[in-house]
């Protein structure tokens, strides 16, 4: 009896033991780590390295759509991101390629434009054929050109005058041959050397203001080593018009006329006879 009760017991006994391990295989206790928890999660403040969507704080290393406070190295589209690649955020500090507003980036940031460099004449082929034609065009002038220098200069085939203006735009002009030399305003015949008078009306001009000081202005040039332009003489503006006269050295010179711009510039050209 006494043996009978004792192996009872000892089998009880390694009942409960058994009972016991199984227990502990099932539960995975507060102290296990799951690696699908560290790749899925969704929450507000993951830490992982993998993806996250959380809405703030996020500081993964792969993608992230939350708002602001993202420091992740991808790609974001929140605000408030310091992300190194792309970002479309109105304060991304990002250093690649950005449209947002007000960002630090040195790949596409804009910059003050450069100062227009000054036309060049055109080749004497993409030029019109000079004629005895006058010579017509309107101003395109918002404020108004201030006529400041005269210089002539000698090419094979031509003597080419040009008038420097200050201010933006092109002047406008009406160039042609003229009996006399005759000053607006007052009706005084001028002296010019040469045979001939070329009257030269440079519109879209202005005084200059009071105090303004300015190269150049009204004047006689008389250049050395010129064939056809012997003298031009510069007046002083009238009506929205700045009048000049050319000299020619033989009647019957064919002349052609353009502009250039940065600065403002009218260009005359006298063909050789």
């Amino acid at each position: 009896m006494t043996m009978s009760r004792t192996l009872i017991c000892s089998l009880a006994a390694l009942t409960l033991t058994l009972a016991a391990c199984d227990s502990v295989s099932d539960d995975a206790g507060p102290t296990t780590i799951d690696a699908d928890v560290l790749a899925d999660t969704t929450g507000a403040t993951d830490g992982d390295g993998s993806k996250a969507t959380g809405p703030v704080g996020d500081t993964d290393s792969s993608t992230a759509t939350g708002g602001p406070g993202d420091a992740d190295l991808s790609t974001a589209t929140g605000f408030g991101d310091s992300d190194l690649a792309t970002s479309t955020g109105p304060s991304a500090g990002d250093l690649a390629s950005s449209t947002a507003s007000g960002d630090g980036e040195a790949a596409t940031g804009s910059a003050e434009p450069a100062a227009a460099a000054p036309t060049e004449a055109p080749d004497d082929t993409d030029l019109a054929e000079p004629s005895l034609n006058p010579a017509e065009a309107k101003a395109d002038s918002p404020d108004g050109l201030l006529a400041t220098t005269v210089s002539v200069g000698v090419y094979p085939d031509y003597d080419r005058v040009v008038f420097t203006l200050e201010g933006d735009g092109a002047p406008g002009y009406s160039i042609r041959y003229a009996d006399e030399a005759v000053e607006d305003g007052s009706g005084t015949n001028l002296e010019v050397d040469g045979d001939a008078v070329l009257q030269v009306n440079i519109t879209g001009t202005r005084y200059a203001n009071e105090g303004e000081t300015y190269e150049g202005g009204p004047g006689t040039f008389s250049p050395d080593g010129t064939e056809e332009v012997e003298q031009v003489r510069l007046l002083s503006t009238f009506e929205g018009q700045t009048q000049a006269f050319i000299g020619i050295d033989n009647a019957d010179t064919p002349f052609r006329v353009f502009t250039l711009s940065e600065p403002s510039r009218l260009v005359i050209d006298v063909v050789h006879q």
